[in-house]
C-alpha cells in the first residue's frame, strides 16, 4: 500500500506547550488524522513526533511519502545527517530519543521525505499546521524524555 502523510508540529513558546498533527491519505483516498498535545516540549520535537505518530496508522511494509515543512526533519533524512549522527552515537545531539525511534520505524517502511514551504499554497500542509496549533492544550500529556533532560 501507499500512503501520503502531511505532518506538522507547533509550540506555544519554545519550549512550551506543544502539539503535533498528521494527516494521512491512503491509496484509495481515505483519510485519517492523528494529533497529540504535550505539556512542555519544543517545536523540533513536535515536528519529529508528527512523523513518528503517523506510523501508528500505517501497516509496516507500506510505501510512505512524508511531506513536511520542517527542514530539520526532511534534511536530516535526505542529506544523510541522521546516518552521521547515528554513527557518532548522537553525541550531544538534541532529540536523540526521537531520532533513535524514527530510525527503527524507517526500517519497517519504504519512505520518501519531501519538504514543502510552510503556510504557503499546499492545502494539506496548511490543514496540519492549523490542526497542530488547535491541538495545543487539548488533553496534553507529559513529554517524559524532554522534561527529564531539561
Amino acid at each position: 500500500m501507499h500512503f501520503i502523510v502531511y505532518t506538522d508540529g507547533a509550540c506555544s513558546g519554545n519550549p512550551g506547550p506543544g502539539a503535533c498533527a498528521s494527516f494521512i491519505i491512503d491509496e484509495n483516498g481515505d483519510t485519517d488524522t492523528v494529533t497529540q498535545a504535550y505539556i512542555k516540549t519544543t517545536n523540533n520535537r513536535m515536528e519529529l513526533m508528527a512523523v513518528i505518530q503517523s506510523f501508528d496508522k500505517i501497516p509496516s511494509g507500506s510505501n510512505v511519502s512524508i511531506i513536511s515543512d520542517s527542514t530539520y526533519v526532511v534534511d536530516a533524512i535526505n542529506k544523510n545527517w541522521l546516518v552521521k549522527w547515528k554513527a557518532k552515537a548522537f553525541n550531544k545531539r538534541l532529540n536523540k530519543d526521537l531520532w533513535e525511534l524514527l530510525i527503527l520505524l524507517l526500517e519497517l517502511y519504504n519512505c520518501k521525505f519531501t519538504w514543502v514551504r510552510g503556510h504557503d499554497v499546499n492545502e494539506h500542509n496548511i490543514y496540519v499546521d492549523k490542526l497542530a496549533k488547535e491541538t495545543i492544550g487539548d488533553n496534553p500529556i507529559k513529554d517524559n524524555y524532554y522534561e527529564s533532560t531539561n
